[in-house]
């Protein structure tokens, strides 16, 4: 009876391994050539199968199509070929498992690569924390199920996106993410989500047939970036999610007109280099507990900024623009084709940027306040944000007029400082 339960024992624990205790097979490059399918090339001269665990640290050409677990790859590695590489984690009960894992080297990988899990759990792509790494997906790449993004801590980690991506499932960024020169994402058909990190549009053949998405998600509790570095290609739906963040880089013009705002959380517009911005009409939309702050926008001799939502003033509500402030002030208003003009009252945050050196003197005022230098623009703000006066080309301010109580000073647009009139 003992050695039928001994043998018993055995029996459970080969199943056992089968089942749960996967093989980890490392490549050591004992082979005559550089093909996954030499077995001399592996530990234990032992190709991975589906299930394992596959670790490499050097140059691998896909001869055949090959199923694993996890990638692991500790050293720079380039894994080409015509053979495609499953990644399936199917079976691994733990949510956002990792599928493929880069710690302190540089992956590309050109071959085919499927990602999928058929239990409908996440699986991550990352670059382990602790060392910068690179994982650069540069060949037909197709994500079965949700695929987690994470590049680490440090910030020169990235994972680059240079070939075809299919997927009618989210893809979601947890970390510095790239669409590189050579992306084609017109098969990716479901929602980006932005939980922290960045996706940067980047590649200067990228167009709008290219960006398949159906929507960019703000679902940071702290920050995450979206950013748009080639014209015209944004051209999908934005929305932040009821207490969440985004922040929206715009570095070049971005003027397609058929994407809608929908802001529930908090949205920071960031322009730079005097690009046009323009949203379709976003009335339809809730921004019930949003902010839009925008910054960088241009404006014309009437505050006519170069952002714009939809063709008239009507395609913002009433409601809306109340929750905009444009380069500090608020009060934003639309005008008859569309463009938001920048308000007269100072938002709150404005008044804080005072900084430690004064260019105004004195701090309590009896009639007339002196500046260190001539400021072209002196606007004048009372504390409900109100603007009472602006002054051009001065050298000094007269308030003597004033009843007593605490003002504020903007001064050239750039610096704000506080007084009391006694």
């Amino acid at each position: 009876m003992k050695k039928n339960y001994t043998f018993l024992l055995l029996i459970m624990s080969v199943v056992g391994f089968t089942a749960f205790g996967q093989a980890t097979r490392t490549w050591d490059g004992g082979g005559a050539n550089n093909n996954w399918s030499t077995a001399a090339n592996w530990s234990d001269d032992t190709v991975p199968v589906a299930g394992d665990t596959a670790v490499l640290n050097a140059d691998v050409t896909m001869d055949v199509d090959a199923t694993v677990e996890l990638l692991s790859v500790t050293a720079n590695t380039t894994l080409s070929g015509s053979g495609t590489l499953t990644i399936d984690t199917t079976g691994n009960a733990t949510n956002h498992a990792s599928g493929i894992l880069v710690t302190g080297a540089d992956l590309v990988i050109s071959a085919p690569l499927v990602i999928v899990n058929t239990d409908g759990q996440r699986v991550k792509v990352e670059i382990a924390s602790g060392a910068a790494g690179t994982i650069s997906f540069s060949g037909a790449v197709t994500h079965s199920n949700d695929v987690d993004h994470g590049s680490g801590d440090d910030a020169s980690s990235k994972i680059s996106y240079s070939g075809s991506l299919t997927t009618a499932n989210n893809f979601r960024i947890g970390g510095n993410v790239e669409l590189a020169t050579g992306f084609d994402g017109s098969a990716a058909t479901d929602d980006v989500q932005l939980f922290s990190g960045k996706l940067d549009i980047a590649g200067t053949d990228i167009v709008l047939a290219d960006l398949g998405f159906s929507e960019y998600e703000g679902r940071a509790n702290s920050s995450a970036v979206l950013e748009f570095n080639v014209a015209n290609t944004l051209d999908t739906p934005i929305r932040v999610f009821a207490g969440k963040n985004l922040t929206l880089n715009v570095n070049t013009n971005q003027t397609a007109n058929t994407n809608t705002l929908d802001v529930q959380g908090n949205l920071v517009i960031a322009i730079t280099n005097g690009s046009d911005l323009s949203f379709s009409n976003s009335s339809g939309k809730d921004w019930t507990g949003g902010t839009v702050t925008i910054t960088g926008a241009t404006y014309d001799g009437s505050k006519v900024s170069n952002v714009k939502f939809g063709s008239n003033d009507t395609d913002l509500t009433v409601d809306q623009l109340a929750l905009i402030s444009m380069d500090g002030y608020t009060g934003t208003t639309i005008n008859a084709s569309g463009f938001l003009v920048q308000g007269n009252t100072l938002s709150v945050d404005k008044f804080v940027n005072e900084s430690a050196k004064r260019i105004s003197y004195p701090s309590f005022v009896d009639a007339n306040i002196t500046f260190s230098k001539t400021i072209q623009t002196v606007k004048l703000v009372n504390i409900s944000g109100q603007l009472i006066r602006e002054k051009n080309n001065a050298s000094s301010l007269d308030v003597s007029s004033l009843k007593s109580g605490l003002y504020f000073l903007v001064l050239d647009n750039a610096k704000v400082e506080k007084f009391v009139k006694k």
